[in-house]
C-alpha cells in the first residue's frame, strides 16, 4: 500500500468514527441508552478476573486529564513542537472536552448503577475518558498521517489508536 492508500484508510476510519458518534447522540436523544448501560455494564460484571481489572483500571486511568495535560503543556512549551504539533493537539482536547461537558448536559444519561472502577460524578454518556482519548488518536493521527513520510509505521500507529479507543470504551463499560 502507498501513502495515499493508507491516508485514505484514515479518512474512511475518521467518518466512520464521526458517524457512529452522530449515531450514538441521535439514540441518546430519543431515549435509547435509559436502560441500555445497565444491560451492558451486567454482562461486563459477568467477565469480571482479577487480570482483566487491573488491565481496565490501566486503560481507564490513560483517558484523564492529568495524563493529556501535562502532554499539551509539554508540546506547547518544546519550540519545535509548539506550532505543528502542541497548538493543533492543545485545541483538539480542549474542543474535545467543551463538547463532552455540552453533550453531557443535553443528553442528561446518568451512570450505570454497577460498581464502576473509579468513582465519577456526572452523567456518563458521553464518556469524557472515551471521548478525550478519541479526540487525541485522531488528532496525532492525522499530524502522523501529515509529518510522518514512512507508510508502514503510520499504519501501525492507525492500528494501534483505534485499539487504544475501543480499550478505552470497554475499560469505562467494565
Amino acid at each position: 500500500m502507498n501513502k495515499r492508500a493508507y491516508t485514505n484508510f484514515f479518512i474512511i476510519w475518521t467518518s466512520l468514527f464521526g458517524t457512529l458518534s452522530v449515531l450514538l447522540c441521535v439514540l441518546a436523544c430519543a431515549g435509547a441508552f435509559e436502560n441500555i448501560n445497565q444491560l451492558i455494564c451486567s454482562k461486563f460484571i459477568a467477565l469480571e478476573s482479577p487480570a482483566l481489572t487491573v488491565f481496565a483500571k490501566i486503560i481507564s486511568f490513560l483517558g484523564r486529564w492529568y495524563i493529556y495535560m501535562p502532554l499539551s503543556i509539554l508540546l506547547l512549551a518544546i519550540p519545535k513542537t509548539r506550532v505543528k504539533i502542541g497548538i493543533p493537539v492543545a485545541a483538539t482536547l480542549l474542543l474535545s472536552t467543551l463538547l463532552n461537558s455540552a453533550l453531557k448536559i443535553i443528553f442528561k444519561i446518568p451512570r450505570p448503577d454497577v460498581m464502576p472502577l473509579s468513582a465519577e460524578i456526572g452523567y456518563g454518556f458521553p464518556s469524557g475518558h472515551v471521548m478525550a482519548a478519541a479526540a487525541l488518536s485522531i488528532i496525532l493521527l492525522y499530524l502522523l498521517f501529515r509529518y510522518n513520510k514512512n507508510a508502514a509505521a503510520n499504519f501501525c500507529y492507525l492500528i494501534l489508536f483505534m485499539f487504544f479507543i475501543v480499550f478505552m470504551a470497554l475499560s469505562r463499560l467494565y
